[in-house]
């Protein structure tokens, strides 16, 4: 009953115009920067979004397009992302797998924006197919932005370009294309649907890392000389 009480509360809140509940595709992460491009791809500047709290600066909490979930694999996000991937360098003193996530990067975001008739989404193209990683460290204060979370924003816009109405629309629709094949009865609203095979990291559980946890996850094959963890 708790289960679809809160079901019922998500459904009247994404109805409510007021509210700003991530819809199912996205979710609310913490940004620190945002890079300001012109449609021409180019790099006007970079933008400090980060508030004051107290003595200390803290990362924004903007609704982005849903993390994917990630291990020790190289997995960009949709328009955002640290700036290993974004920029190809970071400060973990890896410059080979900063490269490899940025091309990765920059591969996927054109298999998903090629075809799309949107100024932001090909300012973003035009961005990495231009962009040099090792230009990174002659940022403005490179010390505070290397690994932090990054967005885009369009010159003369007011959105970030992740909420663009035709990028938000093809997200949307791309998340919905991917869902899983397989279909079984919800639990908790009763009617039949996509099974997840896997879910987002849950932030906020107790001594699990910061970036968030599962609450159940395997790792190992079964197997009579081994006891699992749950």
């Amino acid at each position: 009953m708790i289960l679809q009480a809160l079901n019922d509360y998500y459904n009247r809140l994404k109805e409510d115009s007021s509210s700003d509940i991530p819809l199912r595709g996205f979710s609310r992460q913490k940004i620190h920067f945002a890079l300001l491009v012109n449609r021409e791809g180019k790099l006007v500047q970079v933008t400090d979004l980060r508030e004051n709290q107290g003595k200390k600066q803290i990362a924004k909490s903007l609704i982005v397009p849903e993390p994917v979930k990630k291990s020790v694999n190289i997995a960009p996000n949709f328009l955002w992302g640290n700036t290993g991937y974004v920029l190809g360098a970071d400060n973990k003193e890896k410059p080979e797998r900063a490269y490899q996530t940025f091309e990765t990067f920059k591969k996927y975001h054109h298999n998903m924006g090629m075809s799309l008739a949107d100024d932001g989404m090909q300012a973003v193209l035009r961005f990495v197919n231009q962009w040099v990683p090792d230009d990174s460290q002659k940022l403005d204060r490179w010390e505070e932005i290397a690994g932090k979370n990054i967005v885009f924003r369009l010159d003369g816009d007011l959105c970030f370009i992740h909420e663009r109405p035709k990028i938000r629309e093809m997200w949307l629709n791309r998340v919905n294309e991917t869902s899983s094949p397989v279909t079984g009865y919800c639990l908790v609203t009763g009617l039949q649907s996509p099974i997840a095979r896997l879910h987002s990291d849950i932030k906020g559980v107790l001594d699990a890392q910061p970036k968030g946890a599962s609450l159940v996850s395997f790792n190992l094959g079964s197997s009579p000389k081994r006891v699992g963890n749950f």
